[in-house]
């Protein structure tokens, strides 16, 4: 997926959803906004728009201790791993997969859709 493709589909993507809990992030919906490209393409999308909302709450990658993912086809998750790898290059945050059946995500014909969790610091409360 070139980059221009990919900054469309991160800016684009309407279903993201950022909630402020008493100890925690979460941001939820993050997809590619119209379900094309390959699932490492979608994973890309998704892990862009993610950062992007949490650099609006101040936070970075490094900050997220948990993500889950919610995947059509899990032949085709180690696509993905490259990619997270990339995202989150000094850890990994605590992972949680979910298999979904195809078109039950939010947008349509999407083949993954993830979640982000942060632990509020103190400082936050």
């Amino acid at each position: 997926m070139s980059k221009r493709n990919l900054l469309n589909q991160v800016s684009a993507a309407p279903v993201a959803k950022v909630e402020r809990r008493l100890r925690e992030i979460r941001i939820t919906g993050l997809c590619a906004a119209d379900g094309s490209g390959t699932m490492a393409d979608q994973c890309q999308a998704a892990l862009e728009q993610g950062r992007m909302l949490l650099e609006a709450e101040q936070l970075t990658m490094s900050d997220v201790t948990r993500v889950a993912y919610l995947i059509t086809d899990a032949d085709e998750f180690s696509a993905c791993v490259p990619v997270f790898r990339r995202m989150f290059p000094q850890m990994l945050p605590a992972l949680t997969f979910t298999w979904a059946g195809s078109g039950t995500l939010s947008v349509p014909h999407a083949v993954i859709e993830l979640a982000f969790y942060v632990e509020r610091p103190e400082a936050f409360l």
